[in-house]
């Protein structure tokens, strides 16, 4: 755990019930990284988002690459300031995904440390930025 003086606000999303609980009780070790929400159905996304307004979004893609790429644009152009982080499985167009506003791309069975660095990184650059302008 790293000493902050405010916590990193985290929603969820993953079609996948257990990996939702998991990333939670995973995340939730640390005492800087909250999680306000849970996601599991692709049309409740931005809804959620609106309702929570999370520093960090960490999600999985859904059903198809391009309903997933469809939801992080659209994520990134109503909340400019919210940083969405993509777990996934699956190979993926790395490039094509951090153009269209996500800032990570990590496989499932990244080391834990480095999601929380990452987590946490993008929270302080959130930070120095708003405090700059």
């Amino acid at each position: 755990m790293k000493n902050t003086t405010t916590s990193v606000t985290v929603m969820l999303v993953d079609k996948d019930a257990a990996a939702l609980n998991g990333l939670k009780l995973l995340l939730e070790i640390e005492d800087d990284i909250k999680v306000v929400g849970q996601v599991a159905k692709s049309d409740r996304i931005l809804v959620q988002v609106r309702k929570y307004h999370p520093n960090v979004v960490l999600m999985d893609f859904f059903d198809s690459y391009s309903q997933g790429l469809d939801i992080v644009k659209r994520i990134s152009s109503e909340f400019p300031g919210i940083k969405i982080i993509i777990m996934t499985t699956y190979p993926i167009a790395v490039r094509e995904v951090l153009h269209a506003g996500a800032c990570h791309v990590f496989l499932k069975d990244c080391v834990p440390d480095e999601l929380f660095d990452a987590i946490r990184n993008q929270h302080s650059t959130r930070d120095s930025m708003s405090k700059s302008h």
